[in-house]
Formats: C-alpha cells, structure tokens, sequence
C-alpha cells in the first residue's frame, strides 16, 4: 500500500502492515517493547555489586552512612555533601 498524508510511513493501523511481514503482529511489536530487565522473584539480588556497577558506569554513589567500612571522617563528608545538594534553603 502506498504511502499516503493520512497513513504516514510507519502507520500502525492495520491497513499499513506496519511494520512489515504479516506474521508480526501488533501485539508482538508491542510485547517487545515492554520486556523489562527486572530481577524475577525468588532471584537473589546482589546489592552491592548492583552500587558498585552503578558507581563506576553512571557515577551514582549510594552510600548507607552507616556502613562500617566509612570513617567518622567519610560519613562527615557524606553529610555534608548530602546537605549542600538536598537542603532546600531559601535565597
């Protein structure tokens, strides 16, 4: 079918075939597109391996202050850093 101002390339309706073969169906581009990577119950997560790839792929730091491995200084600075970005103070 030709491509026309009232189905664009890549129409869904079922007049187009979008998008493409007739064995797909919408339901399978749209089963597709909700898979999820979230662990399946029962599934044991890794916690700290999970904030470790965190931190060294996206920069996210997630530090429970009362981790035993920190330092009365580290937590001091945690704290202090918490505050400068999450206190709302008004200016």
């Amino acid at each position: 079918m030709p491509v026309s101002a009232f189905h664009p390339q890549g129409c869904l309706c079922p007049e187009c075939h979008w998008p493409g073969p007739s064995s797909v169906t919408l339901n399978t581009v749209f089963d597709m597109r909700l898979q999820t990577n979230a662990p399946k119950p029962g599934i044991p997560i890794d916690c700290e391996a999970m904030k470790a790839s965190g931190f060294k792929n996206a920069g996210i730091l997630i530090v429970n202050l009362d981790d035993p491995r920190l330092s009365w200084v580290d937590v001091a600075e945690l704290r202090r850093i918490g505050k400068k970005v999450y206190e709302t103070n008004a200016r």
